[in-house]
């Protein structure tokens, strides 16, 4: 077949020689061992598939609970885990995934063949594990069990009072990762999320934002404790564009419609900021590019998984270069 090594690299009429689901050579003048099955791919393209580092697929969907009127000053967790619903440092995706054929199915038509799946759940929010879409077992799919660590600063489906603003939020995040350290400098392993957190700062660090005003936030807390952290953008980064420092970007790809002006009156309350950002959106990559930015695309917050690439190509229409694309 014709093979797309990646972005530079083209290879017509090659070989791929798969053994046991791994490649494990591909070019033009490979050794076809004699036992082989051979699949004459002639006129056919073969591309490397997409890796989505920011899914939830194969966990259940976080639930809300309930609203009620008193405040909830306490935990309802039961058992030696943190004070705080929203830290929950111990949970392990890996733990709790199950493939999903219906969702695999989507990844799939989109393009993706490998993905990486946490809880987006809570200000501190555990260990992510990468799978392959396949429709194999658990045991199958499962790459990598502990990949990334991941944070935020929204405290997702906790009713605890605190944290209750942004502020609230960053201090919540630092004073646990001290406590960690200390818990952890001390001996102290008697409250297991301050031990799962401990653990999890040896991984790499994935922090999400809701807006381009948290990046220097999240920047000033890879700075404190030197952990160098992903960011996870929401699509408006190039509103900071010169305050993006050396960070790497995950960036979504979910553009806004196009606003409805038949209702004048509706019209009214349409700010000039939200047109804007209809407008530059999808050229968010571009400008990030044209800085030196290094980031990936994820799929997450699309309706359809199966738009991606077409908002990819998007993307390419609004500046993006085909080969950084």
């Amino acid at each position: 077949a014709e093979i797309h090594v990646d972005a530079e690299t083209s290879l017509k009429r090659a070989v791929l020689l798969v053994k046991n689901d791994k490649i494990i050579d591909v070019g033009n003048a490979v050794d076809i061992p004699e036992n082989a099955i051979i699949h004459n791919l002639e006129g056919a393209h073969i591309y490397p598939s997409f890796v989505d580092p920011y899914t939830n697929y194969g966990l259940t969907e976080v639930k809300r609970s309930e609203w009620k009127p008193q405040p909830q000053m306490k935990s309802k967790t039961t058992g030696p885990f943190s004070w705080n619903e929203s830290l929950k440092p111990e949970f392990e995706a890996a733990a709790a995934f199950s493939p999903n054929q219906s969702s695999a199915k989507a990844f799939r038509r989109a393009g993706f063949g490998t993905v990486l799946t946490f809880q987006n759940d809570g200000v501190v929010r555990g260990s992510s594990a990468i799978v392959s879409l396949g429709e194999g077992e658990a045991q199958e799919e499962l790459l990598k069990p502990r990949a990334t660590a991941h944070y935020a600063f929204s405290k997702g489906s906790s009713r605890q009072s605190y944290p209750n603003s942004f502020m609230g939020a960053v201090a919540l995040l630092r004073q646990s990762i001290y406590d960690a350290i200390w818990a952890h400098h001390n001996g102290d392993e008697r409250n297991l999320s301050l031990t799962s957190l401990h653990n999890n700062l040896k991984l790499k660090p994935v922090i999400e934002v809701d807006n381009h005003n948290a990046i220097r936030n999240a920047l000033d807390l890879s700075k404190e404790f030197k952990m160098n952290f992903i960011i996870k953008g929401s699509g408006d980064e190039y509103l900071s564009i010169d305050g993006l420092g050396a960070a790497q970007y995950i960036l979504p790809v979910n553009f806004p419609d196009a606003y409805d002006l038949g209702d004048p009156y509706e019209s009214l309350d349409l700010s000039l900021e939200k047109m804007k950002h209809w407008e530059l959106a999808p050229a968010n990559a571009a400008l990030l590019a044209s800085k030196g930015v290094s980031f990936a695309f994820t799929a997450f917050g699309l309706k359809n998984t199966e738009d991606f690439l077409e908002n990819v190509k998007s993307c390419v229409k609004h500046g993006l270069s085909e080969e950084a694309a």
